[in-house]
């Protein structure tokens, strides 16, 4: 958690934006988004069935102009977000043995910190360009059972605890125009580039037979390396309501492609691999000029 608090103070954001005012902005934005995450890239037999996770996430936006050129912001998204699967009674392959009759069900959860940061510059009336930070922190909980019939039925209850921090550059590009001193849009494009990003687990597997009685325990922990590029876009509408309060409506669409530094034995994962990771949705934001 220090980490965590430590991040907040040094990491930021590359959005809220005012075209129209140069006063302090202090607000909050939140919408419900919908996450295709890494792991249904992962070459491994039970997420052959993997959906799409949702959830609702929301965070602060802070924006500080300096001077009439510049301006820094900071703003996060932080919830939890969901999905789960299962795979039907089939024949599978497990690394390298022979093929098992199987079935399984899967819950897979993620508390999602992400952070962002920058520093604009306007270099034309309706456009700006900003360089900054990202820091995305995923808190994952994987749970799973999968009976396989070896003759008989043998019953695997698993947990997979994983944390994946990443750290990213980032630099883009936004636009902003007014329609009068009510209305105005806004857009923002960035690409993303990994200075470190690592996957670390720890795996507890249990395994019964049909009577109950465990027959296997174990506890596991791994690390992947990965190297990490991305793009994030967010445009918005907003509109001007009284003297110092500010609404807005807008969507935001992340895609990260993570690429395996090295081969990870009887994981799924080779040395060049490529996870693509799916982030999109619509929010709504209240913000305060001060």
């Amino acid at each position: 958690m220090k980490r965590f608090v430590f991040c907040i103070v040094v990491v930021a954001l590359v959005l809220a934006s005012n075209p129209a005012n140069s006063e302090t902005i202090v607000g909050v934005k939140g919408g419900y988004f919908i996450w295709v995450p890494f792991i249904s890239d992962w070459k491994a037999v039970m997420f052959n069935g993997i959906d799409h996770g949702d959830g609702v996430l929301a965070g602060p936006v802070i924006g500080i102009p300096i001077g009439d050129m510049m301006s820094i912001s900071l703003s996060g998204l932080f919830g939890k977000q969901s999905t789960h699967w299962s795979l039907p009674y089939d024949n599978r392959i497990f690394d390298t043995g022979p093929a098992i009759p199987s079935e399984g069900t899967y819950m897979f959860d993620e508390i999602r910190y992400d952070i962002d940061a920058a520093l604009s510059f306007n270099v034309l009336e309706h456009v700006k360009i900003f360089a900054g930070y990202k820091y995305q922190y995923l808190d994952i909980t994987f749970e799973f059972t999968e009976v396989r019939w070896k003759p008989t039925a043998n019953i695997s209850y698993n947990t997979v605890n994983a944390t994946f921090p990443s750290h990213c550059i980032a630099a883009g590009v936004g636009l902003n125009y007014t329609f009068s001193d009510i209305f105005f849009v806004t857009g923002n494009l960035s690409l993303l580039y990994g200075l470190q990003s690592e996957f670390d687990i720890t795996l507890k597997l249990e395994d019964r037979d049909d009577s109950g009685s465990l027959t296997q325990s174990f506890k596991e922990n791994k690390i992947f390396s990965f190297r990490l590029w991305g793009i994030n876009a967010e445009p918005s509408i907003g509109a001007k309501i009284g003297s110092s309060l500010i609404g807005t409506l807008g969507a935001r669409f992340q895609f990260l492609q993570y690429e395996s530094e090295r081969t990870e034995i009887n994981t799924g994962i080779n040395k060049g691999d490529k996870l693509n990771d799916y982030l999109y949705g619509i929010f709504v934001g209240v913000m305060y000029l001060i």
